[in-house]
């Protein structure tokens, strides 16, 4: 048989039966619809962590903020707090000086294509004479 702590290992002759003792055991806290809610950061210190553990976020019923549990290896506690701020869409600005319009850049398109003809000119592509051996020699 089993070790079973908390269990009597004997039989009161005089109790109906069926009738032992009871061991009060914590009710096994569920959140409810994923919620955990608590009553201040007093109370979400005093949720139940084993060692090297973080909770689910706790919510606050009291005010708009949340709390995370964690323990580490000995079970010492660290609760952090986080605020909770409705989110806002703020509208994307464009600044005027980083962009350039289709005609600017079909103005810019122009006058690179129009330096490259310059370049090139009658005779075909420029070459660079460095590129070339001189004469053939080598």
């Amino acid at each position: 048989m089993a070790y079973q702590p908390y269990q009597p290992t004997w039989v009161n002759p005089y109790m109906p039966a069926g009738q032992g003792w009871q061991v009060n055991q914590l009710p096994n806290v569920q959140p409810v619809n994923g919620i955990v809610k608590v009553n201040g950061r007093d109370s979400a210190s005093q949720y139940q962590l084993p060692p090297n553990s973080m909770s689910p976020a706790l919510f606050d019923k009291n005010g708009r903020v949340f709390y995370v549990v964690s323990t580490d290896g000995t079970g010492a506690k660290t609760v952090e707090t986080f605020d909770f701020s409705p989110h806002v869409d703020e509208p994307v600005t464009v600044d005027g000086a980083q962009f350039v319009s289709r005609r600017e850049f079909d103005e810019f398109t122009a006058k690179v294509q129009a330096a490259i003809g310059a370049l090139n000119g009658t005779n075909g592509p420029v070459q660079d004479a460095a590129a070339e051996p001189a004469g053939g020699q080598g």
